[in-house]
């Protein structure tokens, strides 16, 4: 191991301290620190966290700094006036300051704590703390452009730059690449003191490397001598890396990925990898805009790779091998509709993505989440159901497999909520599964090519009392973290879903330790009861309900554990402000509008009435509640527990939930609407019972010409056991339009399409009813997918308004309603009679 110091200090002093020129330009008047201001000072990832022992920078107003360095070691925890403190109390070593940044190394100390303040100080002056979270590996890979993008801070062993006048030979150079936030070492330093040489600080983990998609021979990983905070992996190009001038190269530290660079390398063999799209953001505009840039994120991306869209090539350019940015100019915004994105890679190898699907519609001014994966109750953390991925045609059943292994029938009707099967961006089909009569579950991955059986976990979940039997509903992070409910109310999870093993750990929203020390009374008292939701930031979200007496002292109420594992909560009656109120509505999905950062979710006194509320959903306090009413009775509906009605934010923000009357709307129930702020009521629909209504953009209606920008989906059943006609149909509604309910006179939204069921429901007049509780929306192909009592799944043409395309699943059976899903290859998934089916071409 040779000495680095003298070769490699020029480029690690470009590489962390470049940005503090831009810095130096904003007028300073206070000290403070940017909202998200501190990060990795290699891979600068906003909101990542950072690693004991690594390099940090923070960004902000340091006012009165000259841009100072530090000479000498161990660093000074003082620079130039200025200073970085933690919530321990200890003082940051300090590398370089400025006006506008810090770089500081974060404390070896702070290995046994995962979230701290820190707060900055010049001359006396304090700013506000802000709070960072710590992880034990946290890798950046240092870049020339000190941005963590482009061309890699990686040498080879004569400490020549491994660029494109000097590139990596496959199969025989070793480089030397530069990074921080690797995790512990042997032989540690003192925390702002430099890497020893002998013996070397090895990390106690080997990471995994690649280089244009191939793995690399790791030969050394460890503190790099001479230097604080700088870790060095040496590793030998591997044959199979693919050629170029800009080759990414990834680090992998106990499963976190750092951020991608790139160097030179020539003779290699790889092909070049097929991309993938996860996600594209925004998924969605208004026509007219002059230009719109959408970040897509992914896999297998190069500096090669091609977007197209709508079958045009669009400007693009390269951020790492997991992202890309495309610019959308005027032309391919003037119309509305839905249209096509993908990444297309050059021989060798190479080729297509999967395609992913833009919508352009007015007034979207709550963007459509934007992960392609079907990532909880009603895909997204909207609740909208609104598919990015185009739908095959239902020409056959591909694979089945059963969701129920004890279905339990009452007079041949099975009264059941099953979960919502998941789908991950790489395609993984995760099937929740009822394993006994009265309860036990599990979670099982299936590939949806075949449906071939790729892993599967138990969990110790115990409904909570109940009459038809709840849902046990998971979800899925964009970091493809899959969380499902376990025993007292706690939540596991499971990383890396689309691999035969991954991670995992388990998580009580009250302290996981108050859990592991005494689990009997929470097993046996604390039980969830909604589906699971999560946000964008891998922050997720339930209700639970409390039978009895725990060591800490819990009440029914809503939970939070925050991406990092923290949890908090608040009870319903507390969240409400009405000590009446007893519970979360059982199988009520929170939703979540991160555009104004409210938490939407309905509790009740046991279902005889209740509310819907707006939370904070950082800290779950109170926003604003309204009262759920019946709008023809002007009195309480009701919230029952053999429901699965969640709330639905529209893109405008409003917010939609159903509820049930008391007989005299042939208990069709309501859809009651609401705006953000739940300060206004507006115009119910006329069916809401034990349904989530779907967002339908106005586009894929041709014959709609109102003013909305949006419609909605919803069942329209009128039932003929209730006093109805029997006529059970589908129906798209104008929320802001009206019309007379010939049931009840009420005021209602108006029908724009309604489409009857196909089979009769012989001998009882009329046809069998829809049972779904959540139908999937193509907007790409116009169509809407729908189960029925029937046994057949249904594509409604919202083109013709016809049932453009029918697939029978079972011979039919009575059922609680259940949900449609669309998967990122277009395979479409129904639940009917106690067996997922996957149907497709």
């Amino acid at each position: 191991m040779r000495a680095l110091d003298r070769a490699f200090r020029p480029l690690i002093t470009i590489a962390i301290c470049l940005q503090a020129a831009g810095g130096n330009l904003r007028a300073q008047t206070a000290v403070s620190i940017d909202p998200g201001g501190i990060v990795n000072a290699a891979s600068y990832g906003a909101g990542a966290p950072l690693a004991p022992g690594s390099i940090a920078a923070a960004f902000g107003s340091f006012a009165g700094i000259s841009a100072t360095s530090a000479t000498t070691l161990p660093l000074p925890s003082t620079l130039a006036g200025a200073s970085i403190a933690f919530g321990n109390g200890q003082m940051a070593p300090l590398f370089f300051v400025s006006s506008g940044q810090v770089d500081f190394q974060v404390p070896w100390e702070l290995s046994t704590v995962s979230q701290t303040t820190v707060t900055a100080a010049v001359n006396g002056q304090t700013s506000a703390p802000q709070t960072i979270n710590l992880a034990t590996f946290a890798p950046g890979i240092f870049s020339l452009n000190a941005q963590g993008t482009g061309q890699g801070a990686i040498q080879d062993t004569s400490y020549s730059v491994v660029d494109s006048s000097n590139p990596a030979v496959a199969g025989s150079t070793v480089v030397l690449i530069y990074a921080t936030g690797l995790g512990p070492v042997s032989n540690q330093p003192g925390t702002g003191s430099a890497g020893p040489a002998n013996p070397l600080a090895r990390t106690t983990t080997t990471p995994v490397v690649t280089i244009g998609g191939a793995e690399a021979t790791v030969q050394f990983s460890g503190l790099a001598p001479g230097l604080v905070g700088v870790y060095q992996i040496n590793v030998l190009t591997p044959a199979a890396s693919m050629n170029g001038s800009a080759v990414p190269v990834v680090l992998s530290m106990g499963g976190v990925d750092s951020n991608t660079v790139t160097i030179a390398v020539t003779g290699g063999t790889s092909p070049n990898p097929t991309p993938s799209i996860a996600t594209l953001s925004p998924a969605s505009a208004s026509p007219g805009a002059a230009s719109l840039q959408v970040t897509i994120g992914g896999a297998g991306f190069l500096p090669s790779s091609s977007v197209t869209f709508n079958g045009q090539t669009v400007q693009a350019s390269f951020v790492s091998s997991g992202q890309l940015t495309a610019t959308l100019n005027a032309s391919q915004l003037a119309a509305a509709g839905s249209f096509s994105i993908d990444v297309r890679n050059p021989p060798p190898g190479g080729g297509a993505s999967n395609a992913a699907y833009f919508i352009v519609q007015p007034d979207f001014s709550t963007p459509v989440p934007a992960s392609v994966a079907w990532s909880g109750y009603a895909r997204d953390e909207h609740h909208t159901a609104l598919s990015l991925d185009q739908s095959q045609p239902l020409n056959q059943i591909r694979w089945s497999t059963p969701v129920d292994l004890a279905p339990q029938y009452t007079g041949g009707t099975l009264y059941i909520h099953y979960g919502s099967p998941l789908v991950t961006a790489a395609n993984t089909v995760l099937v929740p599964v009822k394993t006994g009569a009265a309860g036990g579950f599990r979670l099982d991955a299936h590939t949806a090519s075949e449906g071939a059986l790729l892993w599967s976990v138990t969990t110790d979940y115990v409904l909570p009392p109940h009459d038809w039997i709840p849902e046990f509903g998971p979800t899925l992070t964009p970091s493809s973290r899959v969380y499902f409910p376990g025993a007292g109310g706690t939540v596991y999870y499971r990383d890396a879903p689309d691999s035969a093993s991954g991670p995992q750990g388990q998580i009580a929203f009250y302290g996981t330790s108050y859990y592991q020390a005494d689990p009997e009374p929470y097993a046996a008292d604390v039980m969830i009861s909604t589906p699971i939701t999560s946000d964008s930031s891998g922050n997720i979200y339930f209700g639970f309900v409390v039978t009895g007496a725990t060591p800490v002292p819990l009440q029914s109420g809503i939970a939070r554990i925050s991406a990092g594992g923290q949890g908090i909560w608040i009870s319903a009656a507390q969240a409400s402000g009405d000590s009446t109120i007893t519970e979360v509505a059982q199988n009520c999905a929170p939703a979540i509008n991160e555009s104004n950062g409210t938490l939407y979710v309905a509790v009740s006194n046991n279902g005889a009435y209740g509310y819907l509320l707006a939370l904070n959903s950082a800290t779950l306090q109170p926003v604003a509640k309204m009262a759920l009413i019946d709008p023809a009775l002007k009195e309480a509906a009701q919230v029952p527990d053999d429901g699965s009605a969640s709330p639905v934010i529209g893109p405008d923000g409003d917010v939609y939930y159903g509820v049930l009357d008391d007989g005299q709307n042939h208990y069709r129930g309501w859809m009651l609407h609401f705006d953000s702020l739940l300060s206004q009521s507006k115009t119910p629909g006329a069916f809401g019972w034990d349904d989530t209504p779907s967002v339908v953009p106005s586009f894929m209606v041709p014959s709609y010409t109102g003013a909305s920008t949006y419609l909605l989906m919803t069942k329209y059943n009128d039932y003929y056991e209730a006093g109805g006609t029997g006529e059970n149909k589908i129906a798209i509604l104008d929320p802001e339009a009206t019309e007379t309910d010939p049931v009840t006179g009420a005021t209602v939204m108006q029908e724009i399409l309604t489409i009857l069921g196909p089979t009769p429901a012989t001998p009882e007049p009329g046809v069998k009813e829809w049972c779904i509780n959540s139908a999937a929306v193509d907007p790409s192909t116009k169509s809407v997918f729908a189960g029925s009592e029937d046994g057949k799944l249904y594509r409604w043409d919202l083109q013709t308004n016809t049932f453009s395309q029918t697939l029978v699943l079972t011979p039919g059976i009575g059922e609680a309603y259940t949900p449609t899903l669309i998967g990122v290859d277009g395979t479409v998934y129904a639940i009917n009679n106690a067996v997922l089916f996957a149907a497709g071409q």
